[in-house]
């Protein structure tokens, strides 16, 4: 609760969304569009996502799939369950993952950030209080006589 209200994190009571299914054990050859095509006969899906590994891009085995309704998930959950996919019997539940939530919120405070910033630097601007980056020099003052030989 003090996190939240220092607004280190954007809400203590968020809840994962319920439109979203959380599909394991699933097999390596499977492709974010193989999901996609088995899970839009239950409605549309927004994203079907294959998770993978960060360096070598290999499969996770599990992905999380987006419909555009609550009503779609909970039937595909319903059916899918235990279900053979590429000769794997894959598992299914709700989504618990608040990632993309996380990520829109940090997102958010990155963007606030740097408009203070902005707004900071063009007040010092205005009032004339804006300093110049001072030059490097070398040796007699002047700038980069040592280079050039003066």
């Amino acid at each position: 609760v003090v996190l939240e209200m220092i607004g280190d994190i954007p809400d203590a009571d968020i809840k994962p969304p319920d439109n979203v299914l959380f599909v394991c054990k699933l097999n390596p050859a499977t492709e974010d569009a193989d999901l996609e095509i088995i899970f839009s006969r239950f409605g549309p899906v927004k994203s079907a996502d294959v998770i993978r590994d960060f360096k070598t891009g290999d499969s996770l085995n599990y992905a999380f799939i987006e419909f555009e309704t609550r009503e779609a998930c909970e039937l595909a959950y319903e059916k899918m369950n235990n279900v053979l996919i590429d000769d794997r019997r894959i598992k299914v539940d709700f989504s618990q993952s608040v990632a993309k939530e996380w990520k829109k919120f940090k997102l958010q405070t990155r963007e606030r950030q740097q408009n203070r910033r902005l707004e900071a630097g063009m007040a010092a601007v205005d009032a004339g209080t804006a300093r110049q980056a001072p030059q490097p020099s070398f040796g007699g003052g002047k700038p980069y006589d040592m280079v050039f030989g003066g």
